[in-house]
């Protein structure tokens, strides 16, 4: 059963939203976690196979045993129905969506400082609740063009114009000629933001990259953008705080090298992101959520 693509769907999305503005948050909280309990349950689904077996790589050392592997993985998925929540029942009040977010001005102001001179490549781990960040300092007057991809479930289309509605210019990487007009948009000192940890099940395995120390299909299209635009890469993220509000992890600017062929400027500089990465998810596991088997070949193995 393909539980990713059954809550993707564009309908049950809508349906999800007027619910969430229909439910305080303490019983949408409080509903949560027995729905939570349900879905790990369903261990043969492909939503929860990808989910430990990403938790299990990512864990390391840990060794985490089978009891606590499921301790983890209904950890992740109660983190990513709470940062739906608070999505989706404050869409239509900024406001409210911004007290989430206290810190939202400060991160607009971190993005005027770094791009004074220069464009950016602005990339972003799936951690925590980027969806409301991104909402709230759009809002504020925050202003990028969003790579992402066109041809995945119906229920990104809902997410993609709730974006667009508050100032955001979404440009599908799978149509037309987005690398071009984005590499000048990036020359003329604009900025771009890209997701870089959902994984590409056509990679090649001779293109694939180190990732938690194991072969990933992550893409690597941000490099190439960042390189022949000359601009470096700012790493966000946003982590949820023990009381429930979000805050932010802003990177310094990192300066891409050239190397003397096109494979090694994509996995060098690649690795080098994503070993940066890593040290973002160890700080906060449990509020990774990615939803797709991002080591394929681990996927498979006892869980």
């Amino acid at each position: 059963m393909s539980l990713v693509k059954k809550f993707n769907n564009k309908y049950l999305i809508k349906i999800g939203i007027k619910l969430c503005q229909l439910v305080p948050r303490k019983m949408g909280l409080a509903i949560i976690e027995p729905f939570t309990s349900v879905i790990v349950s369903m261990k043969n689904t492909d939503l929860i196979k990808a989910v430990r077996s990403n938790q299990k790589v990512i864990s390391g050392d840990e060794s985490l045993t089978a009891s606590e592997l499921d301790l983890r993985t209904k950890a992740v998925l109660r983190h990513a129905l709470t940062c739906y929540y608070d999505f989706f029942r404050n869409i239509n009040n900024p406001e409210k969506m911004s007290a989430l977010f206290p810190t939202a001005d400060e991160l607009n102001r971190e993005f005027e400082q770094a791009t004074k001179t220069e464009g950016a490549m602005v990339i972003t781990p799936h951690l925590s609740n980027f969806n409301l960040l991104f909402q709230v300092i759009t809002e504020k007057g925050f202003r990028a063009k969003v790579l992402t991809l066109s041809n995945l479930y119906s229920g990104y289309s809902v997410i993609n114009k709730i974006r667009s509605q508050v100032g955001a210019e979404i440009v599908p990487v799978d149509e037309g000629s987005y690398f071009s007009e984005t590499v000048e948009y990036l020359k003329s000192g604009g900025m771009a933001v890209t997701s870089v940890d959902r994984p590409v099940p056509t990679r090649k395995h001779k293109h694939q990259i180190n990732f938690f120390g194991k072969p990933s299909a992550l893409p690597v299209g941000y490099i190439s953008l960042a390189l022949a635009a000359g601009v470096p890469i700012i790493i966000v993220t946003t982590f949820m705080k023990a009381d429930g509000l979000y805050e932010f992890n802003f990177s310094e600017k990192i300066y891409l090298k050239e190397y003397q062929n096109k494979l090694d400027d994509m996995l060098l500089n690649g690795e080098m992101i994503l070993k940066k990465i890593e040290e973002l998810i160890k700080q906060a596991p449990d509020q990774w959520l990615m939803y797709y088997p991002v080591w394929p070949d681990q996927l498979n193995q006892e869980l």
